[in-house]
């Protein structure tokens, strides 16, 4: 928590966090249910971890020697890495700070280039293959986990492709893929010596407190990376819950019927906006808005209401965006408020 906040006694159900792209449905109703049913067996470890392999290798049309289970994503990325050992890492740019610490934490040092030609934000197969050759390893979000960005399908296969060619480490990094249309590239991963998968059930499926993250990859990568990693140890309630958001069909359409929703909701309230502000859709749970206001004016004044947001400084003019996530109803009408307040529009 930001340690103005800690000030002024904001609590952690008070605070308003705009900085995370999780779910703002919150769990899954069979989630929900199934951990109020096993309460009881919160006393005793995991025993379910091969039922949620075997659920997972069954969706994914692929065997169970090719699945590997941690604590999410960031568990899968640090566990990657340290078996990996790469001396640089490419990440195309603009890099979270998640990312950095990551790859701060396996000792290697983060090579970051953004991808963009003519169009802000867009990723060019050319540059990203470049970027490749200056490092060890690349971790790739698909999509884009700070402007939504991505590669066309063809052109992640041929990333896949390359790696190999290279000999490169490839990370692709799903995280937010359940969010969007997007098809993953399962069988190309899978096939591969050099590329593999992470996914988590932090954010689609808003079990962050129980984290579980998955990765997708050859047998061989995965073998070898399972036996230089540690353990994985997790508790029942988690894999059973995972397993249950999976299982929940309706949920994931009520999810992006909500975010649709929203986000019209935002673009209508932003228009009342005419100067300072440009918003930027994206295929992800979140808008990105081009901002001419100082950052620290910005974050000041979000956080005398309890609001966390995120900020980035992207393109050649070094220019200033905030990452907004969807969040509940409540929370957005009052961001938006905070947000016209601070442009002078008093008025719908």
């Amino acid at each position: 928590m930001d340690g103005k906040m800690q000030q002024k006694g904001f609590s952690v159900r008070r605070l308003q966090d705009f900085t995370s792209a999780v779910n703002p449905l919150g769990p899954s109703r069979k989630a929900k249910n199934v951990l109020r049913r096993h309460l009881k067996d919160l006393e005793f470890p995991d025993n379910q971890s091969y039922h949620l392999l075997n659920l997972l290798a069954k969706n994914e049309h692929i065997d169970g020697e090719m699945l590997m289970l941690r604590h999410g994503s960031t568990d899968l990325l640090h566990t990657v890495l340290h078996v990996c050992k790469p001396s640089r890492v490419f990440v195309p740019a603009p890099v979270s700070q998640g990312y950095r610490q990551v790859i701060s934490r396996a000792g290697a040092t983060l090579h970051e280039e953004r991808l963009g030609q003519d169009e802000l934000f867009s990723m060019s197969l050319p540059r990203l293959i470049k970027g490749m050759e200056r490092a060890d390893a690349v971790i790739l979000p698909y999509p884009h986990d700070i402007v939504g960005t991505h590669l066309p399908i063809d052109d992640l296969k041929s990333i896949i492709a390359e790696a190999d060619a290279q000999r490169k480490v490839l990370i692709l990094d799903e995280s937010l893929r359940d969010f969007t249309t997007l098809n993953s590239p399962v069988d190309e991963a899978s096939q591969s010596k050099y590329a593999i998968i992470v996914r988590t059930f932090s954010l689609f499926y808003a079990l962050a407190g129980l984290p579980v993250g998955y990765a997708i990859g050859s047998a061989s990568m995965i073998g070898n990376i399972k036996k230089s990693a540690l353990p994985f140890r997790t508790n029942t309630l988690a894999i059973r819950a995972a397993m249950a958001s999976l299982k929940d069909r309706p949920y994931g359409i009520r999810t992006h019927r909500f975010v649709h929703e929203e986000k019209k909701y935002f673009m209508k309230t932003l228009a009342a906006i005419n100067e300072g502000v440009s918003c930027i859709d994206t295929t992800c749970p979140f808008l990105v808005l081009k901002i001419e206001k100082e950052e620290n004016q910005l974050k000041d004044l979000f956080s005398r209401y309890g609001m966390l947001i995120d900020t980035f400084f992207c393109g050649a003019n070094n220019e200033r965006y905030l990452r907004v996530p969807i969040r509940n109803h409540h929370w957005n009408a009052r961001f938006l408020k905070t947000l016209k307040n601070t442009f002078g529009v008093t008025k719908e």
